[in-house]
C-alpha cells in the first residue's frame, strides 16, 4: 500500500507465513506499494519535485544557498543584506537604469527600488528604469520636480513604484554632508509652497555676518568681505561664505583675491554685494553688479542673495565702516561725510525731494544731518521720509504733522535725524510758511539696513 492519509507507510506482513510457499502474485504486490510509496517521496539529489504544498510542522529548511534566481526562495542572512534589491546604476544623469539581481519581470505598485546613483542628476526630470523595463520619471512624493542636484553623485537612492507605467517617488537620498546645514546639504523643513524638500519660509531672512570693509591691499578697488551665512533670496538654499577679497576692477574669477565684476568694465557707479552659489559642487564666491535684481551669474551658480552694497566716485570706492546689526542687518558709517544735498533759494512750502548717499532700489533707514537758514524769515519746517503724507508742517492742530526744524533767532536751524529713505534713496522737505528760505543743506552721516530679500 501507499502512505495513508496522515503519511505514514506500513508494510502489512500477514501475506507472508514462515515455511510457506512464496507466492509471486504477493510478492509482487509489496513491491509495488513499495515503488509507490517511494515514488511519491522526495529523492535527496533533486530528482523529483512536489506536487502539494509541503507543511513543515513548525521545523525548518537549515543550510540553505542564497537564492539566484526569481522561483528561489532566499535565506534569511541574504534578506538581512537585501542584496537582491540593490544594484549600481549604470545609467546617465538624466536616466538612471537598475539591474538588481534577480530581477523583476514587471513593475506593480509598491515595489521599491534602490541603487547608488553613479552622477549627480543634471534635469529636473531624471528617469529610472529597473532590468530593461520602461523607464518613468522620479518626483517627490508630493509630485513636485527634482531640482538639479536632488540626487548627489554617489549617493544611495530610494524610490517607490506607484504606478506600472511607471511612475517613481523619492523616498531617501543617502548622502552624508560635508558639514550639516552648509551650502544646501541639510534640509529643514517641507514646504509645499515651492515643493520638494526645501527650507522653511521662516528661515529665509536668515543671514549672519558678511560684513565688508575696504580692502588694505587696495583700498581704491578691493573689499575685504568677513565670513558669514544666509539663505539665498528664495529660500531654498543655505550659502555659507569664508572670508575673502574681491577685486572691482577685474572680471569676476572664482575665489580669494580674484575679480569680482560681474560683468562690463569699472566705472563710478553705485555697486551691489552678492553671496552667490553654484548647488552642484556647493562652492560659494561674493560677486559685484550695478544690478540689485539681476546680477549676471558665472556659469553653473545658481543660487543668489544681496548681502551689500557701496559707491565708487572719483576713479575709487568710497570710504566706509561697515557693523553688523541684530539680526543680521547692516549699519554703513561714512569715513567722510559730503554735502549730499546742497539747494539754494528753492526749498519752500511746496514739497520737494533729494537724494541722499544711500543705496538705490533699497528703502534704508539713514543717519543725515540737516541744516536750514534764511537770512529775513524765520521759519517752521519738516525733514521727513517721502512715505509719510505730504502735509503743512504745523505749530498747533492734531491733524497736521508738527515741525522738527525751526528758525531761531539767528534765523537758522540744524538738526540730526534717523529717516526712511525712499527707493530711490531720497528724502522729502518742506517749510510751513509761504517762503522761500535761502539754503537747505545736509550730509548724510550712514545708514542701516535689515538685508532682508
Amino acid at each position: 500500500m501507499a502512505r495513508d492519509g496522515s503519511g505514514t507507510f506500513t508494510f502489512v506482513e500477514a501475506d507472508f507465513v514462515s515455511g510457506s510457499t512464496i507466492e509471486t502474485a504477493k510478492v509482487n504486490s509489496k513491491f509495488d506499494e513499495t515503488e509507490t510509496a517511494l515514488t511519491a517521496s522526495l529523492a535527496k539529489d533533486g530528482q523529483t519535485t512536489p506536487t502539494a504544498n509541503l507543511p513543515m510542522g513548525a521545523f525548518k529548511h537549515t543550510g540553505v544557498a542564497d537564492g539566484s534566481s526569481r522561483t528561489d526562495y532566499a535565506s534569511l542572512g541574504q534578506v538581512a543584506k537585501g542584496s537582491y534589491l540593490y544594484a549600481i546604476d549604470t545609467g546617465t544623469a538624466t536616466a538612471y537604469a537598475s539591474a538588481p539581481s534577480p530581477g523583476i519581470a514587471a513593475y506593480v505598485v509598491g515595489y521599491l527600488a534602490r541603487f547608488k546613483a553613479v552622477n549627480a542628476n543634471t534635469t529636473t526630470t531624471p528617469t529610472l528604469a529597473v532590468n530593461g523595463l520602461a523607464a518613468g520619471t522620479i518626483t517627490w512624493p508630493d509630485g513636485n520636480a527634482l531640482r538639479v542636484g536632488d540626487i548627489p553623485a554617489n549617493a544611495f537612492v530610494e524610490c517607490i513604484c506607484t504606478s506600472t507605467t511607471p511612475t517613481w517617488h523619492l523616498q531617501t537620498v543617502s548622502k552624508a554632508p560635508a558639514t550639516i546645514g552648509a551650502n544646501g546639504t541639510a534640509p529643514f523643513a517641507w514646504s509645499a509652497a515651492t515643493g520638494g524638500i526645501r527650507f522653511a519660509a521662516a528661515f529665509n531672512s536668515t543671514i549672519y555676518g558678511m560684513t565688508y570693509q575696504n580692502a588694505a591691499g587696495d583700498v581704491t578697488n578691493d573689499l575685504d568681505i568677513a565670513a558669514g551665512g544666509c539663505l539665498d533670496a528664495t529660500g531654498v538654499y543655505p550659502i555659507v561664505l569664508a572670508a575673502l577679497t574681491k577685486q572691482l576692477d577685474a572680471a569676476w574669477a572664482v575665489g580669494s583675491a580674484a575679480g569680482g565684476l560681474d560683468t562690463g568694465s569699472i566705472g563710478n557707479s553705485d555697486y551691489y554685494i552678492w553671496a552667490i552659489a553654484r548647488s552642484d559642487t556647493h562652492v560659494t564666491d561674493a560677486l559685484y553688479s550695478l544690478s540689485s535684481t539681476a546680477p549676471t551669474m558665472p556659469a553653473n551658480y545658481d543660487y543668489k542673495r544681496l548681502i551689500g552694497w557701496f559707491k565708487r566716485v572719483s576713479a575709487a570706492i568710497v570710504p566706509f565702516k561697515v557693523y553688523e546689526t541684530a539680526g543680521g542687518g547692516l549699519h554703513l558709517v561714512w569715513s567722510t561725510t559730503t554735502l549730499d544735498i546742497n539747494v539754494l533759494n528753492t526749498l519752500s512750502n511746496a514739497r520737494r525731494t533729494d537724494a541722499l548717499k544711500v543705496p538705490l532700489n533699497i528703502a534704508t533707514d539713514a543717519n543725515v544731518r540737516v541744516n536750514l537758514s534764511d537770512g529775513t524769515d524765520t521759519f517752521h519746517a519738516i525733514v521727513c521720509s517721502p512715505d509719510e503724507a505730504d502735509v503743512a508742517p504745523s505749530t498747533t492742530g492734531a491733524a497736521a504733522p508738527l515741525y522738527n526744524i525751526v528758525s531761531t533767532s539767528a534765523l537758522a536751524g540744524s538738526e540730526e535725524f534717523w529717516m526712511r529713505t525712499s527707493a530711490t534713496g531720497t528724502i522729502a522737505a518742506r517749510v510751513g510758511e509761504a517762503i522761500t528760505i535761502d539754503a537747505y543743506n545736509a550730509v548724510t552721516l550712514g545708514f542701516k539696513w535689515s538685508r532682508r530679500p
